[in-house]
């Protein structure tokens, strides 16, 4: 059990007695602030699942998405992927399935907040549908002047811990994608009851952690998200909330691509309203299978990664060239985990110019793929980390010189 510190107390019951389910070693960028080592607990009192943080890593999480996080994502080439605040069929579908569910409450005229509001993709999507009173803020500077591309909508750097409006003021409250980042999501909730007029309704998109275990995209995805502080169901949600005086109107689970239709994203969405009558936590089943559900989860999981193991060891021992594509959080954690560092790398490639510009690993500068063409060396082999995005990494290697027999995926 990890001794008590202010940060790592459940989020749910504040409780500091916990059970370590697994620790992932992650790895990073040289310099990155992003902390290396997921812990991932159970709170013994309600079974919530969350990571343990350290009030060093959190300072350096915060470093993270204002001088990393954003650029990284706001660099991007790909225009597919469901990125924070992005337009396209991907992010389109989930917003549709958030909006089915505001429409059904609202009005054009209802003055709508979104929480972490990135660079406001979903506040063009409703805006498109005819809401007017759009308001937004977010955390990251980069963000907030992407988005204010976007007339008439009102933004402002705050959080969602320190919602920088007056009482009373609005109708609605977004918080999409967001709330499962937060150390204190009780926090919001308080803020949220303040800002909120009598009756007013929050809307809540997160990723639902009861599905972990049905959606496998790479070795323990969902936990090498480390920016996802809490992993919430349904029940733990409604505690949360309930603490507050929030109540559960209703709720639906859907799914939607992330990067590609290789990547599933379990989706919860709930709405909430404001009644001021706070629920103390009653323990009961509900509560306590969360935990059953993450430890198989981490059992299944465990299984695929031995396959990786051997397929790693044998690449090692053989020598091969080895050009690696996708330098992100599955790279980090092959490269941690397996005897990847071992094997003849001869360049870390990704189409990302952040990283390209900004970004090291152990020393090595991250190369732009097109500079790598007409590969002589018919021994060498592509790997391909960034799960995502495998069909068109595939694509393009092979109009650069690989052929398919060159390439593998982890």
């Amino acid at each position: 059990m990890y001794k008590k510190n202010k940060l790592s107390n459940c989020a749910i019951c504040n409780s500091n007695e916990n059970e370590v389910l697994i620790n992932l070693d992650c790895g990073n960028f040289d310099g990155s602030y992003l902390y290396e080592t997921v812990k991932i607990i159970s709170c013994k009192k309600c079974g919530h699942i969350y990571n343990y943080i350290t009030e060093k890593e959190y300072s350096g999480l915060i470093n993270y998405y204002n001088n990393e996080y954003a650029l990284i994502n706001l660099s991007s080439k790909d225009k597919c992927g469901d990125r924070p605040g992005s337009c396209n069929s991907n992010t389109f579908l989930r917003y549709s399935q958030l909006a089915k569910q505001i429409e059904k409450f609202t009005d054009h005229e209802s003055k709508m907040l979104d929480v972490g509001c990135a660079s406001g993709g979903f506040l063009s999507y409703l805006k498109e549908r005819g809401y007017f009173n759009l308001f937004g803020i977010d955390t990251t500077e980069n963000y907030i002047i992407e988005a204010g591309k976007n007339n008439n909508l009102v933004l402002k750097l705050g959080s969602a811990e320190n919602i920088p409006f007056e009482n009373n003021f609005f109708d609605v409250i977004i918080i999409d994608q967001v709330l499962e980042h937060l150390v204190n999501p009780g926090k919001f909730f308080q803020e949220a009851s303040k800002i909120l007029k009598s009756g007013g309704l929050i809307f809540i998109g997160l990723p639902d952690a009861s599905q972990y275990d049905k959606y496998y995209i790479f070795d323990f995805y969902w936990f090498l998200l480390r920016e996802h502080l809490q992993h919430f169901d349904l029940h733990h949600l409604n505690e949360v909330a309930g603490n507050y005086g929030f109540e559960l109107v209703e709720h639906n689970l859907n799914e939607s691509p992330m990067m590609s239709n290789n990547m599933i994203l379990p989706n919860l969405n709930a709405v909430y309203k404001y009644t001021g009558n706070s629920k103390k936590l009653i323990m009961n089943k509900n509560l306590s299978d969360l935990k059953f559900i993450i430890k198989n989860y981490i059992a299944q999981n465990k299984l695929i990664f031995e396959t990786k193991l051997k397929k790693i060891e044998n690449l090692a021992k053989s020598g091969k060239p080895l050009y690696i594509w996708g330098i992100g959080r599955e790279f980090f954690y092959l490269y941690q985990t397996t005897n990847l560092k071992n094997c003849n790398i001869v360049a870390l490639l990704d189409t990302n110019l952040y990283k390209q510009l900004e970004c090291t690993f152990k020393g090595i500068k991250i190369k732009d793929p097109t500079l790598i063409k007409n590969i002589q060396n018919k021994d060498a082999v592509l790997m391909i980390t960034a799960f995502g995005h495998i069909d068109k990494i595939k694509q393009d290697a092979i109009k650069l010189g690989f052929n398919e027999s060159m390439i593998i995926y982890i």
